[in-house]
């Protein structure tokens, strides 16, 4: 298998929207690891068995749909329409913020640092990266910043964030 357009993932017959990532291909190019994202349901103690097919193009799939301007990004994931400023760090009007040394300090992007990471029908990933403030103030001269990104799931209306701090300044710590 060498392209993964041509795998397709059914259960009880049906196909099933999925989102194939080739991750690490052989040598001679074919695919070595591919990863599925895959939305499904189970009750309690129910069981399911899903065909991978290869050699068969899935069904055109109606996914997330993400548009980007100079100042946001609009991701549809058909359960809810997500709009996020590129200038700060927030989601459904609640701002990404930590508490340290008595002050609240809250994310802020670095200009340009916004990347669309993964799109597809089943899952799309934001990432941003940026640094810590309160008003004008940089936290401890940048000594802390941060990586989050954002996955948004198709059909769904909630978002899931890792969000990662970096010390940028291991060595030399004023206590």
């Amino acid at each position: 298998i060498s392209n993964a357009a041509g795998l397709r993932l059914s259960a009880a017959g049906e196909e099933v929207p999925t989102q194939f990532t080739a991750l690490a291909r052989w040598p001679d190019g074919s695919l070595r690891w591919v990863l599925m994202d895959f939305q499904s349901n189970f009750s309690a103690g129910e069981t399911k068995t899903f065909l991978l097919q290869t050699g068969v193009a899935p069904a055109p799939v109606s996914g997330i749909a993400v548009s980007e301007n100079a100042d946001s990004f609009t991701i549809d994931t058909g359960g809810e329409v997500f709009t996020i400023t590129k200038s700060e760090l927030r989601l459904r009007s609640h701002y990404f913020e930590v508490q340290s040394g008595g002050q609240t300090w809250r994310a802020r992007p670095d200009a340009g640092s916004w990347v669309v990471e993964e799109s597809g029908p089943v899952k799309t990933v934001l990432r941003v990266d940026g640094n810590w403030y309160s008003g004008p103030t940089l936290l401890r001269d940048s000594l802390i910043s941060f990586r989050a990104r954002l996955v948004f799931y198709r059909n769904h209306s909630d978002v899931r964030c890792y969000l990662t701090f970096r010390n940028n300044n291991s060595f030399g710590w004023q206590p």
